[in-house]
């Protein structure tokens, strides 16, 4: 059996310190934990070795009022304005924590892979080996650098995922997107001259198109919840 651990919406670095509390505080054999939370307002997390002004335009982000949070598990920069974001917390006496941590993206990445089928009705694959981001400033930017075993809708990139791993337990911090952010918004966060806004357009698979309501919004988190942790290799 699984623990759901609900925190509501909260603000962006609350929820990446409660992951960090949580995966602290697992035991070994412990109960495996699936994190679900929504933050308050436009939000975005950056990897523990990421420093996000060498990557962001800081006027932009302060013009946006965007909340930046840092996990804390490695990769680049992933922006929540229209995405599902949560977190999966593993003892080491579960299955899914391998001694490859790339075994243990496969398993849960799998997970992922059919609640995202079981919404879309398409087929999904996983990336069977690392793209190199033309651009090396996209390389910093999850959903416009696919990286092995991403979850992958008609060649494109639908979750992105990090991941942090000590001896007792493993951190798994997942977001699947659901649509894209505005044009104009990526043109007031991000440094000018760099691709990666048309690479995360070219990348990126949003579920629900490149424009929705927000009612639809919140019914896609709610069906993806619900088949992370109830479908057929749900986690509950």
């Amino acid at each position: 059996m699984w623990e759901v651990v609900d925190s509501g919406q909260v603000a962006v670095q609350e929820a990446m310190d409660r992951d960090l509390q949580l995966l602290h505080s697992m035991e070994p054999t412990g109960t495996p934990i699936f994190h679900s939370y929504d933050f308050l307002g436009d939000s975005a997390t950056f990897g523990y070795f990421i420093k996000p002004f060498t990557l962001l335009n800081e006027e932009g982000v302060a013009k946006r009022q965007l909340s930046l949070g840092k996990r804390a598990t490695g990769g680049g920069i992933i922006f929540h304005l229209c995405d599902l974001a949560f977190s999966i917390i593993l003892p080491k006496s579960h299955e899914g924590y391998m001694d490859s941590v790339i075994d243990s993206y496969k398993y849960i990445n799998a997970i992922v892979a059919e609640a995202v089928t079981q919404f879309v009705g398409k087929d999904l694959q996983l990336l069977g080996e690392k793209v190199a981001p033309k651009d090396s400033a996209c390389g910093h930017f999850c959903m416009a650098n696919p990286t092995i075993y991403d979850v992958l809708v008609d060649g494109k990139k639908v979750a992105g995922s990090a991941m942090r791993r000590l001896k007792n337990a493993l951190l798994y911090q997942g977001s699947i997107t659901l649509s894209v952010p505005p044009a104009d918004f990526l043109e007031d966060v991000l440094l000018p001259n760099t691709e990666v806004a048309s690479s995360m357009k070219a990348n990126s698979y949003p579920l629900l198109g490149e424009d929705c309501t927000s009612r639809q919004l919140q019914d896609a988190k709610n069906a993806l919840r619900d088949g992370l942790q109830y479908g057929s290799k749900g986690l509950v």
